[in-house]
């Protein structure tokens, strides 16, 4: 009886843990610039020379605070650049649907050209 109830605690644990938010798999991308318009997202990040649209996923959560209703946007790039030329800044259009929301929060970080 007693194993049973280990058990049991031990998985309701675990699946508490695993909880389902819209949390990205990977690293957010730091973002140089980012716009919004009715077909998707635009966003100005770092290339090698290999980056493309498709190589980005956006990861949308909503939410009400006291201000009205909300979306918290991350964005995460999927497949590395591994080319090899110099860095440069590059921009992409993400089309999406964009969420109705008051607000609209970033998680992502942001960074600031040295050009």
């Amino acid at each position: 009886m007693k194993y049973i109830i280990i058990q049991i605690i031990l998985l309701t644990g675990t699946l508490l843990c695993s909880g389902s938010h819209a949390t990205p798999p990977q690293t957010l991308e730091p973002l140089y610039q980012i716009g919004f318009q009715s077909d998707g997202v635009t966003i100005q990040v770092r290339s090698n020379g290999c980056t493309k649209k498709d190589h980005f996923a956006l990861y949308w959560q909503s939410g009400v605070n006291m201000t009205g209703s909300l979306a918290i946007l991350g964005i995460v790039r999927k497949t590395p650049d591994r080319c090899r030329a110099k860095p440069r800044l590059i921009t992409l259009t993400l089309n999406d649907r964009i969420p109705e929301a008051t607000k609209i929060y970033v998680d992502n970080p942001f960074a600031v050209s040295k050009d």
